[in-house]
């Protein structure tokens, strides 16, 4: 392995280790101390907490790809009664802001907790799918404004 593999790799682990944790066990090791949630402004407060950490993980542009996908894919695992609220004001910021790799980070999050919890109930994310389905639609509709913007140059 070369030292940026390694590099990586040492960032990347202790996520590895999360994912082949169970759903329960894995619930259970994220919620506890959870302080990492949405104010009543909306803003996300990320604090030093699983959730937290694996948000500024997945947040980070300058992250290696394989561990933002992994954040992503273990928010997604995530309950969405507690990952939901959070991972929807992170979507919307990307969009706002135009950083559509933390948008696409947020959608993969979304799928993989569809993949996860297919059949749980309740589920906040199910009943607010449509919630979610408008801020796709706003995010395809920024995406193309920004490459007419960018054609017209």
């Amino acid at each position: 392995l070369e030292c940026s593999d390694l590099a990586v790799f040492d960032r990347l682990h202790p996520f590895l280790v999360l994912r082949i944790v169970s759903k329960a066990c894995f619930d259970r090791v994220v919620t506890e101390g959870l302080e990492t949630r949405l104010s009543a402004e909306g803003h996300v407060l990320v604090s030093n907490d699983v959730l937290g950490f694996l948000i500024e993980r997945m947040r980070n542009p300058d992250e290696d790809l394989q561990v933002r996908k992994v954040c992503s894919e273990l928010c997604g695992k995530m309950n969405p009664n507690v990952s939901f609220s959070v991972l929807l004001a992170i979507f919307r910021e990307g969009i706002g802001s135009r950083q559509h790799a933390v948008s696409r980070a947020c959608m993969y999050a979304f799928c993989s907790s569809f993949a996860n919890h297919r059949g749980s109930a309740p589920m906040v994310m199910h009943s607010r799918s449509d919630t979610l389905s408008k801020e796709v639609v706003r995010l395809f509709k920024a995406i193309s404004l920004q490459a007419d913007d960018e054609s017209k140059k």
